[in-house]
């Protein structure tokens, strides 16, 4: 029995989900479609591990107030 998760699960997890060193939390960037914009909201997992995540400062450590940092295409 294969269980309730997908075979792709640990590697997309692994390519989303980022590791920050100064507060030691896991994090990543999801994007939900509303009727009219796109709402970006980031979560954070505590006692998450860690191991063979990308280590890059979440948004709120580099100070970041409105989150368009590097997942937003610029609008022409």
């Amino acid at each position: 029995m294969r269980g309730i998760y997908k075979q792709g699960d640990s590697k997309a997890a692994d390519r989303n989900i980022k590791y920050c060193k100064s507060c030691n939390k896991c994090w990543e960037i999801t994007l939900e479609d509303n009727f009219r914009k796109r709402d970006r909201r980031i979560i954070y997992y505590n006692n998450f591990p860690f191991y063979g995540k990308i280590k890059e400062t979440c948004d709120s450590c580099k100070g970041d107030k409105n989150g368009k940092h590097g997942v937003d295409k610029p609008s022409m």
